[in-house]
């Protein structure tokens, strides 16, 4: 090998080692980068959307139902931003103005007033007010039970539950504290998993997510064999369906 081939080779050998060497950095830029513009973009779009809301209500013309989605929307971006008290208080602000009296008898299913109550009962569970939350989840399944005993939204109300109740039971450090939330968790998602197979038929994508619930309960009961069946039967809707799920 002759010397100006031999630098060629050494400088190639340094090239590839500076590129791969620094390659955990220059990925560590990016990240940072990435999650920089989300927060800066996320500030940007509550502030015109605040900006928007104040022009809305000095306006005695604007419509009130606009109003309201668009306090909504302020308390889901407040929610991004995990300014978690101000998304409760606008969340609660929008519950009370889209509830409707006499829709029971009117048979009148009140959608935008349970969107904003599923809203209002997850802010209520990640600030821990684990009573609260189950409250509100609670009164969405008693509502939605009184439409369809059996339907999508009431398997839906099963899951929160069984969810929220997972959570709360993982607050605890003793047993005796934490296996009553287990088992109600346990109920809720099995009852849900019933009802997303009448209502879906076999292996949905719904019935899979509560199927992982139900798998992480189960594992942290410590009921060993339940739980390897229980991933199991998720594992295969979610091979099935081509999809990857990522356990915590």
């Amino acid at each position: 090998m002759t010397p100006k081939a031999l630098i060629i080779v050494v400088l190639g050998i340094l090239y590839c080692w500076v590129i791969v060497s620094t390659m955990p950095y220059r990925r560590q830029v990016q990240e940072e980068k990435l999650r920089t513009d989300y927060f800066i973009n996320l500030d940007q779009k509550d502030y015109h959307t605040e900006r928007y809301y104040q022009a809305l209500i000095a306006d005695p013309k604007s419509d009130p139902a606009k109003v309201t989605d668009v306090e909504e929307e302020l308390g889901i971006l407040k929610w991004a931003k995990h300014d978690l008290v101000a998304a409760m208080e606008a969340f609660q602000k929008v519950v009370a103005k889209r509830k409707k009296p006499d829709e029971i008898q009117n048979k009148t299913y009140n959608e935008p007033w349970i969107k904003s109550k599923l809203l209002l009962a997850g802010i209520y569970r990640d600030l821990g007010n684990w009573d609260i939350s189950a409250g509100e989840y609670k009164a969405i399944l008693e509502y939605d039970r009184k439409f369809a005993l059996e339907s999508a939204k009431v398997a839906r109300d099963l899951n929160n539950l069984g969810l929220l109740e997972y959570m709360r039971a993982t607050g605890f450090q003793k047993d005796q504290d934490r296996m009553p939330a287990f088992q109600k968790s346990e109920e809720y998602l099995n009852q849900a998993i019933a009802m997303w197979q009448k209502v879906s038929g076999p292996q949905s994508a719904s019935e899979a997510s509560s199927l992982w619930n139900l798998y992480l309960t189960q594992r942290d009961m410590g009921k060993v064999d339940d739980s390897k069946k229980t991933k199991q039967l998720a594992e295969a809707i979610d091979e099935k369906m081509g999809r990857t799920c990522k356990l915590p």
